[in-house]
C-alpha cells in the first residue's frame, strides 16, 4: 500500500504548530458557527438592506448615496433621539451583520492561510482578511444575483493583498 503524502497543510484545519496557538484558537472559535445556505445568506442581506433603508428613512438621509453600516450609523448616532421603528431596524442590522460575518470567518481564515508562506504573521493576515469580510457585509448587494461568499471572497482576497503590500515595504 502506498502512503499518499500531503502537498501542506490543509488550509481548513489548524496544524500542529498552530494548535495551540492563538491563531489556532482563533480558528476553532470561527469554526464554532454554522456556514450558511444560499438562501440564508440572501435572507440575512436583504433584510440588512431593508434595515439600512428604514434608518435612512426614518432619519432623512439622502436615497442618492448608497449606505452602509458605518454611515447609517453615524447618521444613527449624530440624530441622538431616534424612534423605537429606527431602533427595531438598528438592533436588527446589527444581528443580520453579525451573523454574515460570524458565519463567514473560516472563510476570512482559509484565504488568509493561502498567503501565510510571504513572511507576515498570520494574525495580521487573519486581521486583514476579517476587515476584508466586513467591508464585503458592508457593501454587498443581494439584488444583483451572486452570492455572499463569492463577493466576500473577492474583498478578503483584496486585503490580504493590501497587507501583503504594506509588509514589503
Amino acid at each position: 500500500m502506498q502512503k499518499t503524502e500531503r502537498l501542506g497543510p490543509s488550509p481548513t484545519t489548524p496544524n500542529d504548530g498552530e494548535r495551540d496557538s492563538l491563531v489556532g484558537l482563533y480558528f476553532r472559535d470561527a469554526s464554532r458557527y454554522e456556514l450558511l445556505t444560499d438562501a440564508a445568506e440572501r435572507r440575512l442581506s436583504r433584510k440588512l438592506t431593508l434595515c439600512y433603508r428604514i434608518i435612512s428613512t426614518e432619519l432623512a438621509l439622502p436615497e442618492e448615496t448608497p449606505q452602509t453600516f458605518r454611515e447609517v450609523i453615524g447618521s444613527l448616532w449624530d440624530a441622538c433621539a431616534f424612534s423605537s421603528r429606527c431602533r427595531r431596524a438598528f438592533h436588527l442590522a446589527t444581528a443580520c451583520r453579525r451573523k454574515l460575518i460570524q458565519s463567514n470567518l473560516r472563510l476570512a481564515v482559509h484565504i488568509a492561510r493561502r498567503y501565510g508562506q510571504h513572511g507576515i504573521p498570520m494574525s495580521d493576515l487573519i486581521q486583514d482578511a476579517n476587515v476584508g469580510l466586513i467591508k464585503a457585509v458592508e457593501r454587498f448587494d443581494p439584488t444583483k444575483g451572486f452570492r455572499f461568499s463569492t463577493y466576500a471572497y473577492w474583498w478578503i482576497s483584496e486585503e490580504v493583498k493590501r497587507c501583503l503590500q504594506r509588509g514589503t515595504r
